[in-house]
């Protein structure tokens, strides 16, 4: 069996249009007999809506390592962040 790594910084429960694209290849990858290893950011460290339910539509053995990330307002200072959150009250 192969493995592949897929950095993906927005995944479940994370809600948010890019997660899609990772968790959707989940099943076609072990089809294909490869071993998956997800490296996302902790939720807490995420800007966007968190959806629990999301976790159910991942496969039972797949291996998620979470990692810590700027904060949103250290992030925003130094230039990086989606200027689209203001206007949602995300800051």
């Amino acid at each position: 069996m192969r493995t592949v790594m897929i950095v993906a910084p927005h995944f479940p429960p994370v809600d948010a249009a890019d997660m899609h694209r990772a968790r959707i290849i989940l099943p076609y990858l072990h089809e294909f007999d490869w071993s998956v290893v997800v490296l996302a950011v902790d939720p807490a460290f995420v800007e966007t809506n968190v959806d629990s339910s999301l976790l159910s539509t991942l496969p039972p053995d797949l291996t998620v390592v979470r990692t810590r990330a700027l904060s949103v307002s250290l992030a925003r200072r130094a230039g990086f962040g989606n200027d689209d959150a203001a206007q949602f009250g995300r800051e």
